[in-house]
């Protein structure tokens, strides 16, 4: 049994806390009192499955010493966690949408363990203690450029994800790259157009996920045929899925844009990605 933090408790946190409170001591950091609250008196339920578990659940106000901490937040609010999380030497997990984050955490944690990872299961938070898990998927791990891992520690993450489908990859910027093509083309087309993922399949949108695709892949010098094939089958997975930014604008929350098409505009001003990039900002702006 091992002892885990999770910080935050949005659809992916409450997932997994959901799984490996099953057989780990779990604390689940949340950004309000009250959600810690109602954790603490319900505990969560994974709606999907049917079952409730009970992690211990903590305002993120401070961060005590744990063995693996998974930091589920959203990448825009990873900058004003890092004083809390710096004062912590331990195993770091970060699971975030796009790159920018990337260089303030090996920067700012040199002194941890750090891995980088990517979901791809669905998860839909229906309350504060409740989530489904909307689709089968896999969670993929990497460990930062100035994290040696073991082969002990290779072997408990393993154990830990196991029942989410563990996988470790050794290239961490080609693990993000190809999660990050995949964020660019289907998380602002389907907020875009208050859609579905596997609407996405249509004729009506094939032309624009090609095109999107190309210029990303292009960009990220990842190989085009591979990564549209590889696209459609995580499309074709989600089918039934709700993109989180999706989720984001139907519920008025800020959106991962700037951490998805903004962080590749900061490579190259693709007027296409811009267009997108520009809809979705003026979106948020409309909401909030």
């Amino acid at each position: 049994m091992l002892d885990i933090a999770i910080v935050g408790a949005g659809s992916v946190g409450l997932l997994l806390a959901a799984y490996l409170s099953e057989k780990h001591t779990v604390t689940l950091y949340t950004k309000t009192a009250e959600q810690a609250t109602l954790i603490n008196q319900k505990g969560v339920t994974n709606l999907t499955i049917k079952k409730t578990v009970f992690p211990r659940a903590e305002i993120i106000d401070r961060l005590i010493p744990h063995e693996y901490i998974i930091v589920a937040v959203k990448s825009y609010h990873i900058q004003s966690l890092m004083p809390t999380l710096a004062n912590v030497s331990t195993c770091f997990i970060f699971i975030q949408n796009g790159m920018s984050h990337v260089k303030e955490v090996e920067f700012g944690l040199k002194q941890s363990s750090n891995w980088f990872g990517i979901v791809t299961h669905g998860a839909k938070k229906y309350a504060p203690t409740a989530v489904a898990h909307t689709g089968v998927g896999e969670i993929k791990l990497a460990p930062s450029t100035n994290n040696l891992p073991t082969e002990a520690g290779i072997k408990r993450l393993k154990s830990l994800f196991r029942p989410l489908n563990i996988h470790i990859e050794h290239d961490c910027k080609a693990m993000l790259h190809k999660k990050l093509l995949v964020n660019a083309v289907i998380n602002p087309l389907t907020a875009h157009y208050n859609i579905k993922n596997g609407q996405l399949l249509s004729a009506v949108y094939e032309d624009e996920v090609r095109d999107l695709c190309k210029r990303v892949s292009k960009l990220l010098d990842l190989d085009y045929d591979e990564a549209y094939r590889d696209l459609i089958t995580i499309i074709t997975k989600t089918k039934e899925n709700e993109s989180s930014m999706l989720q984001d604008i139907k519920n008025q929350r800020r959106t991962e844009i700037d951490a998805i098409l903004g962080y590749l505009l900061t490579l190259e001003n693709d007027y296409r990605m811009r267009f997108h990039y520009e809809f979705i900002k003026k979106r948020e702006e409309a909401l909030m």
